[in-house]
């Protein structure tokens, strides 16, 4: 969905844009083993103060889609740090399937020195991916 995780520096201002960087460019620097297989899907992409309920709801629909393919293990939602809380517990309501629903952000954008955003991502995947992490 966007935020710090996904941003780049504006060529203009120098300053973060806030969920610019797809998911491919993303997922291509986590370091993934070779047994886990991801799908992008990109929703929106936004800074997660403009999430709105509307917006809640559409990733609620895209999660519950997801989840009719019984191949999906779990769902890694890269979020804003903003409301990533608010986000989670929302889906933690609403979404009745035991498969994992994993949220993660980061405090440093992907391009900066010292970022969190692939340990972050890497471990998110990492976990849906789990068969413990059913349930959960």
């Amino acid at each position: 969905t966007g935020g710090t995780i996904a941003s780049k520096p504006n060529p203009e201002t120098g300053l973060l844009e806030a969920g610019v960087m797809t998911g491919e460019e993303l997922s291509e620097m986590c370091q993934l083993p070779s047994h886990i297989d991801i799908e992008i899907k990109s929703v929106f992409q936004m800074s997660s103060s403009h999430m709105t309920f509307h917006h809640l709801n559409i990733l609620k629909e895209n999660i519950e889609s997801s989840f009719r393919s019984e191949d999906v293990a779990g769902i890694v939602i890269s979020h804003g740090t903003d409301t990533l809380e608010e986000t989670s517990y929302f889906l933690d309501l609403v979404i009745s399937d035991e498969r994992p629903v994993v949220l993660t952000g980061s405090q440093r954008g992907p391009t900066l020195e010292g970022t969190d955003a692939f340990v972050n991502l890497r471990q998110a995947f990492l976990l849906a991916a789990h068969p413990d992490a059913r349930g959960f």
